[in-house]
């Protein structure tokens, strides 16, 4: 009897313990799930933040913090290339180890530079200055416990990078925890080329407002010094059609009415163009009033004339 309830007692605890397995795999399972869960509504939430910024201090305000929610790092490093000096900035850097610009030179060929120039990501969970030394780039110090390196990428062109350092003996960055900082440089990747077109944008729709100024601007100036001359020339025709500074012939009185007309003509064109700038200004006032319908058919004939001919 002994022996029967020793035995059951045997299985119960047997099984009670491969329960207590099941279930801890099932909490295990659900907090990875949850924390999955937590981390796509990151991803989502940075994706939205991001779509919405034009300049690029907002983008690495909101990358600072998706990072630090995502891996609990010591040490960020955010690096940006320019091309016009071929040097790395940095808007985010946590230590104080390295200067404001950095040099990409052959010679500093340090694991910034690498990972830019292979556009690939690079994680470290362990001996992290014998593998850089292995792969030709330099050692790191002070060496960390665990760093991964994520090159931002757009259009197959590399912007710049973001590296994690961790120095905590406990701690380690897993696999999973790469593909979710890869999405987030995609993100960031393309809120800065974003970024970057708009201001080009801007910069240029900046300078055809300069130009069209300018344009005006001469067209106005323009047109009241044409005017000047112009109405010399309408007011003398006009005084010698009239007979005021002696009789003129047939001929002359045909050739000063051409050049009267023509100068009328002329006049309107330029006030036209007055017009016009006015328009563009803003400074247009409408005069509604009835007109000749002779008038404005003699004018369109007169300028369609010498088009015909």
């Amino acid at each position: 009897e002994v022996s029967r309830q020793l035995s059951i007692a045997l299985e119960n605890a047997q099984l009670y313990e491969s329960l207590q397995v099941e279930l801890n795999e099932r909490i295990r399972a659900e907090e990875n799930v949850k924390r999955r869960n937590q981390d796509l509504a990151v991803l989502n939430e940075i994706g939205q933040r991001l779509s919405r910024l034009t300049e690029e201090v907002g983008i690495f305000s909101i990358l600072r913090e998706t990072l630090s929610r995502l891996v609990d790092t010591q040490n960020l490093i955010v690096a940006l290339i320019n091309p016009e000096e071929n040097v790395l900035t940095f808007p985010i850097y946590t230590r104080n180890a390295v200067s404001e610009h950095y040099p990409d030179q052959p010679q500093r060929n340090d694991i910034l530079n690498y990972i830019c120039k292979s556009r690939q990501t690079l994680l470290l969970s362990k001996d992290v200055n014998k593998t850089l030394e292995h792969m030709g780039v330099l050692a790191m110090e002070p060496e960390p416990n665990s760093v991964v390196g994520v090159p931002l990428v757009s259009a197959g062109k590399a912007l710049g990078l973001f590296l994690l350092q961790i120095f905590q003996k406990d701690h380690m960055i897993q696999d999973e925890q790469v593909d979710l900082l890869e999405t987030v440089a995609s993100h960031t990747a393309i809120a800065l080329e974003n970024s970057r077109s708009y201001l080009l944008t801007q910069r240029a729709y900046e300078e055809i407002r300069e130009v069209d100024r300018l344009k005006s601007q001469f067209l106005a100036n323009m047109s009241h010094e044409l005017r000047t001359p112009l109405n010399s020339i309408i007011g003398f025709s006009r005084v010698i059609l009239k007979g005021i500074d002696g009789p003129i012939n047939d001929i002359q009185e045909q050739d000063l009415s051409s050049i009267y007309n023509s100068g009328q003509h002329l006049l309107g064109l330029i006030n036209n163009v007055l017009d016009l700038s006015k328009i563009e200004a803003g400074k247009m006032e409408l005069q509604i009033e009835e007109i000749r319908l002779e008038d404005m058919i003699r004018a369109v004939v007169s300028t369609g004339i010498g088009l015909v001919k």
